[in-house]
């Protein structure tokens, strides 16, 4: 077995980062400006029972794509993605 050996300059640094990082996650939090969310425009296209198949808009300026894409959701998952 290796004796473990910690350098007193790297604890030190690794001891003020390990205190820094929070900080700097909380300044970050609290300087973060206003998150744009909503819900998209869409048309119900198909449905049975609760299935419910959605056909979104595109965002202003936008071509929709030729091939459209289908996302499935887990039953477990909140049916909305964050852009």
């Amino acid at each position: 077995m290796f004796p473990i050996d910690i350098r007193p300059d790297k604890l030190t640094q690794e001891l003020f980062d390990y205190s820094r990082k929070p900080a700097q996650g909380l300044e970050n939090l609290l300087n973060a400006g206003p998150i744009d969310t909503g819900v998209s425009p869409k048309q119900a296209v198909y449905g049975e029972d609760k299935l419910v198949l959605y056909r979104y808009d595109p965002p202003a300026g936008i071509t929709p794509r030729p091939v459209p894409l289908l996302v499935v959701y887990a039953l477990v998952n909140r049916p909305y993605m964050p852009i």
